[in-house]
């Protein structure tokens, strides 16, 4: 590191890559680490040593304010300030330089010299100016972080094959993302630029594992810390502008029990983490990031994405067989994040050949776990690993089941005597037996003590069988608040036709599927199936009650006539829809009489009455006349009547001489359900002679429905 005598000598052609040249030459010596090509990359770092200034400015009756105002006065008198100030303003005109690499012309910004303008202005008690007193902690953290950030780009474009694959790129990606949010305070600063030295450095010297996986659960957990502060902004705009003060109070406010580092910044005030609601809400989403299986699961995931893009490269450059590029892909991933073994990244074929790129992240997860044990804190109260050992064995060693959190595998322990590490595989049906299948159902229906991570370890196992098959599984994580969700993915599943292993049906099928019915009304993954989808696991449903001689095992009808009739009445819209089609189709005129002051054409909800129309439409066309002609008296939605006319309903239409539907709305005692539905017929040309004249405008003006009788007041030929 330069001396601040080498500094004071500093003439005007100063330039800082005098040291910048030194300190590559030795970060480019042969036999060093990524972390050893770091640190000597960053000793010449020059970086403010202002305790000097600080033991002489004395005083004990001096404000904090007004102590930090005569370190930087004494400072700004020495030569090593001029000197700083070079390399400083050089160092932000080259972050600036960066930024704009890549930008057209009115892309461009120059934020960073920008941003010097504040660095230098004077500084008194009463005076006003950009940074105030926090210059002092921009010169001490932020002016370093900056000249880091040039050294490590520079580096990372001039030595690519020192620093980790894509690394120049990224680095000019986070200082582009930096140069959009330096319109903040002091402390503000500084944390952002901690952050984009610490995102470089992760991405270009990738440190051990063990700091790796550290900073990963720091990341992640200050990302919930952000998005939970966004979510809970007030309404007004009080307080616009605080969020990265109010990000760094709840970073702090959980800093021990969370083992999360303490942010320095004098606008983080307590005062923003007061709500003992708030804390709790918070602590709960911490409390679910802080295990290790949680940080080695999205460590994993960010892993195979670097696999995927190195893949995505090699076949650019002509290499179309996966296991002729497997070993680069390897060699590329070992280089960055340390040894990998080749199962964890790939899928194997029968030849032990790789086939494809793993989407599942649990092998290797569970392989990252297993190297940073015990080189990382562990968080208190962590699950454990739940074990279901299998009755039927084959082959050598004992199977077992293992779940912990989201990571579930299968694992064989070596036989008694031999000496080895035990295998683990992916959950899957392909390495279980029909009886090992068979165990799993049995399970999954009985009341078990570790009932969630079971249910965790079934869904695991339907999406490797499945998902390619159903997107919902595949595509949605297991919720530990909703575990009975997975009965209906196993349902949904055998309806579609799929197999586990080789069992298409099974006595405890009965049971999945009754569960499934049951918790239909509460699942929150039906959203995700299309509602033909859930009118075929109706008809399955009902098929396999049938088939097994027990009709009244399942019973289909009772729960789709529920939900037909809105019980409950938010009911899930797929869900709805599902469960009218099946009905009508089977049962149409049990449909027809349950049409009549169906709770539908009553619900405040009209989507609801427009999907009753639009299926009706598409079973029973023919029965759109008489449903409209018993309900439109006591409908409450115009949108659902206005559904009726566009599916073809005729208002003019008796129905054996009894009153029509256009004489029936007059009986609707809303005022603007009748006169949105009048306007809408007249607009379409259908005929009102039949209700417009005198004794019916005074009818509707008796009943206080004024705009029902202006509408009919202007008919022709009144």
């Amino acid at each position: 590191m330069p001396t601040p005598s080498e500094l004071s000598t500093a003439t005007p052609s100063f330039h800082p890559d005098i040291h910048r040249g030194t300190a590559f030459e030795q970060a480019s010596a042969p036999g060093l680490t990524l972390s050893e090509r770091y640190q000597k990359l960053m000793e010449s770092v020059y970086n403010p040593d202002l305790s000097v200034n600080e033991q002489q400015a004395g005083g004990a009756t001096l404000t904090n304010a007004q102590r930090k105002i005569q370190i930087l006065e004494r400072f700004k008198n020495t030569p090593q300030y001029q000197s700083f100030k070079n390399v400083i303003n050089h160092t932000l005109a080259e972050l600036d330089d960066i930024a704009n690499t890549a930008g057209t012309a009115h892309q461009k910004n120059s934020n960073f010299e920008s941003l010097a303008n504040g660095l230098w202005e004077p500084i008194t008690v009463n005076g006003t100016s950009r940074f105030g007193v926090f210059q002092l902690d921009l010169y001490q953290q932020a002016c370093p972080d900056a000249n880091r950030l040039v050294r490590m780009h520079a580096f990372a474009q001039q030595r690519p094959k020192l620093v980790a694959n894509e690394a120049e790129a990224n680095a000019r990606a986070c200082i582009k993302d930096l140069s959009e949010r330096l319109d903040v305070c002091g402390p503000g600063l500084v944390q952002h630029f901690d952050e984009a030295a610490k995102t470089v450095r992760q991405a270009s010297f990738t440190p051990s594992l063990p700091e790796r996986f550290e900073a990963l659960r720091i990341q992640a957990s200050r990302n919930a810390v952000a998005e939970f502060v966004r979510e809970n902004a007030p309404a007004w705009n009080l307080g616009v502008g605080n969020e990265i003060h109010k990000v760094a109070a709840w970073q702090n406010h959980f800093s021990q029990t969370m083992n999360l580092p303490v942010i320095d910044d004098v606008f983080a005030s307590p005062n923003y983490t007061e709500d003992p609601v708030e804390q709790m809400n918070l602590k709960y989403k911490l409390t679910n990031l802080q295990p290790k299986p949680v940080t080695s699961r999205f460590m994993a995931h960010q892993i195979l994405e670097e696999a995927r893009d190195v893949w995505n490269q090699l076949q650019v450059e002509g290499v179309t067989d996966l296991a002729q590029g497997c070993m680069t892909i390897v060699d590329k991933i070992s280089n960055k994040h340390g040894p990998v073994e080749p199962h964890t990244l790939f899928e194997m074929n029968e030849d032990a050949v790789p086939c494809r790129l793993h989407d599942n992240p649990t092998l290797l997860a569970l392989s990252l776990l297993q190297q940073v044990k015990g080189k990382v804190p562990v968080f208190p109260n962590s699950p454990k690993i739940v074990r279901w050992a299998f009755r039927h064995q084959q082959g050598e060693g004992t199977l077992t089941l293992k779940s912990q959190l989201h990571l579930s595998w299968l694992e064989t322990a070596p036989p008694p005597g031999t000496v080895r590490e035990p295998e683990r595989q992916l959950l899957s049906s392909k390495h279980l037996s029909a009886e090992q299948i068979g165990q799993l159902l049995d399970l999954l229906t009985m009341f078990q003590i570790h009932d969630v991570p079971f249910k965790s370890a079934v869904h695991e196992l339907l999406r490797n069988d499945w998902g390619h098959h159903l997107e919902p599984i595949r595509l949605q994580e297991f919720d530990p608040h909703l575990p009975n969700d997975v009965f209906i993915h196993v349902a949904m599943g055998f309806a579609q036709g799929l197999k586990l292993g080789e069992i298409e049906t099974h006595p405890k099928l009965l049971d999945v599927f009754s569960t499934a019915l049951f918790n239909l009304r509460s699942s929150k993954v039906l959203k995700h199936y299309s509602h033909d989808q859930i009118v075929q696991l109706f008809t399955h449903t009902h098929q396999l009650a049938s088939s097994n001689g027990q009709p009244d095992a399942l019973d289909v009808h009772r729960t789709v006539n529920r939900i037909a009739r809105l019980e409950p009445a938010n009911v899930d819209m797929s869900l709805y829809k599902a469960a009218l089609e099946f009905k009508w189709n089977r049962a149409p005129q049990e449909s027809l009489d349950d049409a009549i002051g169906n709770p539908v054409f009553k619900s405040q909800n009209a989507a609801y009455g427009v999907a009753y129309v639009d299926v009706m439409a598409k079973c029973t066309p023919h029965c759109i006349n008489v449903t409209l002609l018993e309900n439109i008296d006591t409908m409450v939605r115009p949108e659902v009547a206005l559904r009726f006319i566009e599916t073809g309903a005729t208002f003019n239409a008796t129905n054996d001489g009894q009153p029509s539907a256009l004489q029936r709305l007059l009986k609707n005692p809303s005022d603007a359900f009748v006169t949105i539905v009048l306007n809408d017929l007249s607009q379409r040309g259908v005929s009102l002679q039949e209700v417009a004249h005198p004794g019916v405008i005074d009818m509707l003006t008796r009943r206080s429905m004024p705009m029902a009788a202006a509408i009919l007041r202007r008919y022709p030929g009144l």
